[in-house]
């Protein structure tokens, strides 16, 4: 059941549950309450308003209770509204869109713990606002849709790393006689070649510039003195060349991603900033393997480098899968596992291997980090001038994290037909159960998923019934066994529509009072591989007289024979199928 317990109770838990269950059902036999489908919004309100109030042996007011213990009270009556599915006799009648009654207390503080304390999930899904910019479709760029900065960043990080690992310089070497600082500067001047990298006016400009010809005179370490003697040096070389940062001169140009002309992929770096670049990259590596595969923080941060298998299904058919570990609720150390992924998250996962700042096989590649800081870090890169520049979609403001992405993921498969197996497999649930509670929204399970689904296929069927309107207004008349009877059902709505324009000339009838006349017609209708079946009748369904089953509410869509059963159709967009 999707509004079940999801932890097991203790027997104390279980037996003061019961308790609590007879107090509630005496209560409402003493004020005259039949069933549990006489219970109102009164009866909880004072139910639970009495309970908190301690009595003596004479029944006497003598304070009030625990928290607790009314805690307990309002989670058993909201109890009876979970579990209501298993009381065929008499339940709550009343019912709330969330999947409990109406009349549960909702303003009560101890009813708002208990309904949070049977909560199945704690994270909403990530809006599509806040996801649609995101990188889930090119993972060589920050958004998707643009030619790569992607493979630029691994080719500038190693370097930044062999110029870390240089040696440290000795600050007791003789200084550089002046011919040879001179020497150092003298091929910057000829070819005019800026020294770079270029700091702020705040920094003195002498001892900073000293790193670009200080290596080729012999020496790296700048003093006070050898700074006096070889300033004038140093301004006249840059006078002449100017500065500029060292990486991204020569720039490959790219495509914009809203496609407005192309732009250099990245403006001169320093290398601060291709440390900055590499890490923006690398958080948008991580939100595509988030968002596509579900996997949680935990399991992201066991990706090592080689954790990517592809094997070879046919010609031209990959199946891509990741190696990592599953850490929540298994024994120290965590268990291997492997999640099928498609070619999307391959190519981001293989860029963050390149990224990673280990060179060993085993190096993490993504390692221990806070989504939350990385996300915020990354939006602001992306809404800064910098992701401007490669028209890149601005992110709007609000939370994302794992979580959020992974319940968004586990809505996006439960709707699709056989979506909730398919969720389970995905997001490895031991149970069905686990994943419909989290394939809703928190505060309802799969019920309120399915009202919502109820909701779009309605509103899809008066659009589909209004485009067959249109197209039997224009002649085109639809096929099939149910032909006749669905041109008589048109020929009444235009029949209707022609008396109100008769009785009211000045009136336009639009797509509103169209869909009015048609709502009856959708609610029967349901969509197969290649016919419309306006399951009116179910005594004339002839796929539940095959099935023996003629007592069905809806019809078997696998066993429909659209060219025999009396209400099914075909319509121009079937003509492909």
């Amino acid at each position: 059941m999707p509004h079940a317990y999801r932890m097991p109770l203790t027997l104390w838990s279980c037996s003061r549950r019961l308790a609590e269950t007879a107090r509630w059902l005496n209560w409402l036999t003493a004020q005259h309450v039949g069933a549990l489908a006489q219970v109102t919004q009164e009866h909880c309100e004072r139910y639970l308003a009495q309970r908190h109030l301690r009595r003596d042996q004479t029944g006497a007011v003598i304070g009030t209770l625990e928290e607790s213990v009314a805690r307990v009270a309002a989670a058993v009556i909201i109890e009876l509204a979970r579990y209501g599915e298993l009381f065929t006799a008499d339940r709550y009648h009343e019912r709330h869109p969330m999947g409990w009654p109406v009349v549960l207390p909702g303003r009560g503080h101890a009813a708002t713990h208990a309904e949070q304390n049977t909560h199945t999930g704690t994270a909403d899904p990530a809006t599509d606002a806040r996801r649609g910019p995101l990188p889930h479709r090119n993972p060589r760029a920050p958004r998707g849709g643009t030619s790569p900065p992607g493979p630029r960043p691994p080719r500038a990080t190693p370097a930044c790393r062999d110029q870390d690992r240089l040696p440290r310089p000795c600050p007791r070497a003789a200084p550089p006689h002046r011919h040879r600082l001179a020497a150092g500067g003298g091929p910057r001047r000829r070819h005019r070649r800026p020294p770079g990298p270029r700091l702020g006016s705040h920094r003195p400009t002498a001892r900073y510039q000293y790193r670009c010809t200080g290596p080729r005179s012999g020496h790296r370490q700048a003093t006070s003195d050898l700074l006096a003697a070889i300033r004038p040096l140093l301004e006249q070389t840059l006078s002449q060349v100017g500065t500029q940062k060292p990486w991204g001169r020569n720039a490959v140009p790219v495509s914009r991603a809203d496609g407005a002309g192309t732009v250099a992929w990245t403006l001169t770096l320093d290398e601060r900033d291709v440390r900055d670049l590499v890490g923006y990259t690398q958080t948008a590596c991580l939100i595509i393997a988030a968002t596509v595969t579900g996997l949680r923080a935990s399991e992201l941060m066991e990706l090592r480098v080689g954790c990517r298998r592809s094997t070879a299904h046919g010609q031209g058919m990959l199946r891509h899968r990741l190696i990592s570990k599953i850490t929540k609720g298994q024994p120290m150390g965590g268990t291997d596992d492997e999640w099928v992924v498609v070619e999307q998250v391959d190519q981001a996962v293989a860029l963050a291997e390149q990224l990673a700042s280990g060179e060993t096989g085993d190096a993490l590649v993504f390692g221990p980090f806070t989504f939350a800081m990385r996300y915020w870090k990354f939006r602001d890169w992306i809404n800064s001038p910098a992701g401007q520049r490669l028209g890149l979609a601005p992110i709007p403001e609000g939370v994302v994290n794992t979580r959020m992405l992974r319940r968004t993921l586990a809505h996006e498969l439960a709707y699709r037909p056989g979506g909730l197996l398919a969720t389970k497999i995905a997001l490895k649930h031991v149970t069905v159960a686990t994943t419909e509670g989290y394939a809703a929204r928190p505060g309802g399970a799969q019920a309120k998923l399915l009202a919502e689904i109820g909701e779009h296929e309605t509103e899809r069927n008066l659009q589909l019934v209004l485009a067959e309107f249109r197209n039997y207004q224009d002649g085109v008349m639809p096929a099939g066994p149910g032909a006749r009877e669905l041109i008589e059902f048109f020929d009444t709505v235009d029949g209707d529509l022609a008396d109100q324009a008769t009785t009211a000339p000045n009136v336009v009838p639009g797509d509103q009072h169209v869909l009015n006349l048609l709502s009856k017609r959708a609610q029967v209708l349901h969509l197969s591989a290649a016919n419309y079946c306006w399951f009116s009748d179910p005594s004339r369904a002839l796929c539940l007289k095959l099935a023996g089953t003629p007592s069905a509410d809806k019809p078997l869509a696998g066993m429909c024979d659209s060219a025999r059963c009396p209400q099914a159709t075909h319509h121009p967009c079937h003509r492909p199928v």
